[in-house]
């Protein structure tokens, strides 16, 4: 056998017995105290014992007037020759070993009893570094981490995984290992995710996926992004091989990643140079899959289907939509609807989707919507209402300009308490409205308010079986008891750790949908294999790829009625009349998402559209203007010619997911 087989043999025999759960724990703890030993405070308390035995000895001899080989003397066996007096006794040598020896032995204990304790101390704050490689990294720790953790141990592929956080360590320690036992493959340790030094001494470009999760502190988002900006700046980041998870709680932060200015390098440094980055918010996701529901665990509750029977040209009913609560998650939610829910019946019959927000102060919450998506709310119809003492006030009703009147969904705003009367009867009055599809979200601050707010709805509520959805993100016995009871048409969401996957499972279709989009443009490929389109989605800034992943999250919706009249081998088709249709809808999408998107409407005094390329960039990335938003209409017909090859490739997309 060659020396080469050798040591393939032997390290294969090593990584074998290493990664045995006894031996693995045993040769970590001593890898760790050697560590510790040559490089922590136990060290130099050593060096310090061993200058104190000397000094003592050196005293002794001053003091006994010993002889200056006395110390070679009294090393050896015959330390004692009576032919050969020396000053020295027996006694006076057996004094000195006494007392050295105790002094050495006590001074000894207290030394290592101080080293272990202190290393105890140091593991117990999380302060003891290790070297990691291709691990989990966690930078920081709440509810998110928690469905991270469950879903990397459900894989089982062996990855460490390292929570790092900055307050809380022993804490943090004590739920991990409440919920997860004495696992060998989880860290917990202390750390500052936006120092660099911190990071530096995690082996984040060993890692093989990091979680930027945060802590539960007011400014988690701002601190995420203080950290990726740091690892921005460490050694060989782009070269790095994880893909970093940022996750980003609020709308407004998001708000900042989408209106980018790309002609701006210090604006773009911090998104784009890392092709792996991953924005990740579970509330979007969340609302995707319960307005979507792409994932069909309830397509009987449907936003745009009841019985199996969805909204189609021909169709008189629309959907209808009613959230309690303005907070970030209802922002969220109503974004997230104002965007996905786009039916042909608009075109054909001009029938909105409504939402109705409701909230008991909306007066100091209201800025959300009419400040941040400003030219959005002007170009649609809305209206703002205020239930209080049995009385009914209507404090604004906007409808837009004839020229941008061509948005599909209308706003109503009301502020009341949730078991005002007048309230209560409106709630009555929408849910015998026989001309609309009813759901409820329930999304307060509060989850106990929550549960009482979906449990106060109309009995009429739960006699006609209308999805209510129900926001915690903690897991509790609410679920089980409704489920039992007759409040079983309400369904919890929220849970961090109840979704499918941390990765977003609807990117895969996304992926390819970026893929034919890009084609339709002019863009060339290697290939049409997965790994080529991987590679391309992984160049995109991070908004397009959230862009596809919302348009492609609008499919359902826009071609889902095309179900009722699919061809006997199941395959979606569409006529010329029909295409025109689908064709406009997709634009009225389009021109909803560019302006939630922070994009807004030339008007005659600005600059208007040019010839000349750098002009136009100009216009759409620096001041945010998009000159295609206006009516179906008004553009030209190149521009229709393109919304009709994009529902084309939704019905390839569609028709190809119905086969795999």
């Amino acid at each position: 056998m060659s020396t080469n087989n050798l040591k393939e043999l032997s390290r294969r025999i090593f990584v074998k017995v290493e990664r045995m759960p006894l031996l693995h724990r045993m040769m970590g703890r001593v890898k760790i105290w050697i560590h510790k030993l040559l490089s922590g405070k136990t060290a130099y308390q050593l060096i310090v014992l061993c200058l104190a035995f000397i000094v003592i000895f050196l005293l002794l001899k001053l003091l006994l007037g010993l002889d200056g080989d006395f110390l070679f003397k009294g090393m050896t066996t015959y330390y004692y020759d009576p032919d050969k007096p020396s000053g020295v006794n027996p006694l006076q040598l057996r004094l000195i070993y006494i007392v050295g020896v105790a002094f050495f032995g006590g001074f000894l204990v207290m030394v290592l009893t101080n080293g272990v304790r202190n290393s105890v101390e140091r593991f117990v704050d999380g302060d003891v570094r290790y070297r990691f490689d291709d691990h989990i990294l966690i930078l920081g720790y709440n509810e998110i981490a928690d469905g991270v953790i469950r879903d990397v141990n459900s894989k089982q592929h062996g990855h460490e995984v390292v929570i790092v956080v900055e307050n809380g360590v022993r804490e943090v320690r004590e739920r991990i290992m409440g919920k997860y036992g004495h696992e060998s493959n989880i860290f917990v340790l202390h750390g500052n995710r936006a120092n660099r030094s911190d990071l530096e001494s995690l082996y984040p470009s060993h890692a093989h996926e990091i979680y930027i999760i945060g802590e539960n502190e007011s400014d988690c988002d701002f601190k995420n992004l203080d950290c990726y900006k740091e690892m921005h700046n460490l050694r060989d980041f782009a070269k790095w091989r994880s893909y970093i998870y940022l996750y980003l709680q609020e709308q407004s932060s998001i708000t900042l990643i989408n209106n980018r200015r790309y002609n701006n390098a210090a604006m773009n440094e911090i998104a784009d140079d890392n092709h792996r980055l991953r924005l990740y918010n579970t509330d979007e996701r969340w609302a995707r899959r319960i307005l979507v529901d792409l994932a069909g665990q309830w397509p009987e509750r449907g936003l745009n289907m009841r019985d199996g029977e969805r909204i189609t040209m021909d169709s008189d009913r629309c959907v209808h939509l009613v959230i309690f609560g303005m907070t970030s998650t209802g922002e969220v939610v109503a974004t997230t609807a104002a965007r996905t829910c786009h039916h042909p019946n608009y075109v054909t019959r001009g029938i909105r989707t409504r939402i109705t927000v409701i909230d008991n102060d909306f007066s100091s919450n209201k800025g959300v919507f009419h400040g941040r998506y400003y030219d959005f709310m002007e170009m649609c119809h809305y209206s703002i209402k205020r239930i209080r003492d049995n009385r009914v006030e209507t404090i604004r009703e906007h409808h837009p300009s004839v020229d941008r009147d061509f948005l599909d969904v209308e706003w109503e705003f009301i502020e009341s308490e949730p078991d005002e009367v007048l309230l209560q009867q409106q709630l009555i009055g929408y849910a015998r409205n026989e001309d609309s599809l009813l759901s409820v979200v329930v999304c307060g601050s509060d989850e106990t308010q929550n549960v009482s707010v979906a449990l106060g709805l109309p009995k009429i509520f739960f006699d006609e079986d209308v999805p209510i959805w129900l926001y915690t993100r903690s897991y509790s016995s609410i679920r089980y008891y409704v489920e039992h009871s007759r409040y079983d048409n309400i369904v919890t969401w929220g849970m961090p750790g109840d979704l499918p996957s941390h990765e977003q499972i609807e990117e895969t279709a996304a992926k390819r949908l970026s893929f034919l989009c890009n084609q339709l443009y002019g863009a060339t490929y290697e290939s049409d294999s997965d790994e080529s389109i991987d590679r391309e989605w992984d160049k995109l800034p991070i908004d397009q790829r959230l862009s596809y992943v919302t348009q492609m999250a609008a499919v359902p919706s826009i071609i889902g009625s095309l179900k009722n009249w699919s061809t006997p081998d199941g395959k979606l088709e569409i006529g010329d009349d029909e295409l025109e249709v689908f064709a406009e809808l997709e634009h009225t999408r389009w021109a909803v998402c560019a302006l939630l998107g922070g994009y807004r409407p030339l008007d005659g005094e600005m600059t208007p559209p040019s010839a000349d390329d750098q002009l136009r960039h100009s216009n759409l990335r620096k001041k945010f203007f998009n000159e295609y938003i206006t009516k179906y209409k008004g553009i030209n017909e190149a521009t229709k010619a393109i919304n009709r090859d994009i529902i084309r490739i939704y019905l390839q997309i569609m028709n190809r997911c119905q086969d795999s």
